[in-house]
C-alpha cells in the first residue's frame, strides 16, 4: 500500500492545471522560493462546506505575499463545470485545479478530503486540517514556515 509522503521529505513533482488551464507546477514554485500550500477539497463532501470559505480567508490572507501560493486541489470527481460555477459563485480568488484522475490526492495518500499540505524548500512542512476548535493550525504551519521556525504539531495522526 502506498505510504503517503513523510513530513520533511521531498514532495515529487506535480503540475496541475486550474480551471483557466493554467498550469502551475510544484519544481517552479519551489524554484522562486515559494511556500506552497496545497488544500485538497470538495464541496460535495459535508466536511468541506466549512472548510472551504476558511480556505479563501486564509488566501485572501496572504493575497499579497509573494512569498506564499494557494493551489485548491479537487480530487472527489466533481466535473470542472461545476467547479467553475462554485468558484465563481463564492468569490475564490486563488487557483483551483482539478485533479484528474485523482493523481495528486494518490501522491499525498489524501485519506481525508479537507487537508492542507504546506511545502517548503520542495518538501513536505506540515499537514493536517487547516481549522480546528477556532484554532488555525494551517495558518500557524504557514507562518512556522515563513519564520524558518519548526512546524508545529498537526490535528491528525496520519496512517500513510
Amino acid at each position: 500500500a502506498p505510504q503517503g509522503l513523510e513530513l520533511g521529505k521531498d514532495v515529487p513533482d506535480f503540475a496541475a492545471k486550474d480551471l483557466n488551464g493554467k498550469e502551475y507546477k510544484l519544481s517552479g514554485l519551489t524554484k522562486e522560493g515559494k511556500i506552497v500550500v496545497v488544500f485538497s477539497w470538495s464541496f460535495d463532501c459535508g466536511s468541506g462546506k466549512p472548510v472551504i470559505p476558511r480556505a479563501t480567508e486564509v488566501a485572501k490572507k496572504y493575497e499579497k505575499d509573494d512569498k506564499v501560493v494557494f493551489l485548491a486541489v479537487n480530487s472527489y470527481g466533481e466535473t470542472p463545470e461545476k467547479l467553475k460555477a462554485y468558484v465563481k459563485d463564492n468569490s475564490i480568488s486563488y487557483p483551483v485545479c482539478h485533479d484528474e484522475g485523482k493523481a495528486i490526492a494518490k501522491m499525498f495518500n489524501a485519506k481525508q478530503v479537507n487537508s492542507t499540505y504546506v511545502i517548503k524548500d520542495g518538501k513536505l512542512f506540515w499537514r493536517g486540517g487547516l481549522s480546528k476548535d477556532g484554532k488555525d493550525l494551517g495558518v500557524d504551519a504557514i507562518e512556522a514556515a515563513k519564520a524558518g521556525k519548526p512546524a508545529p504539531e498537526s490535528d491528525r495522526k496520519f496512517a500513510g
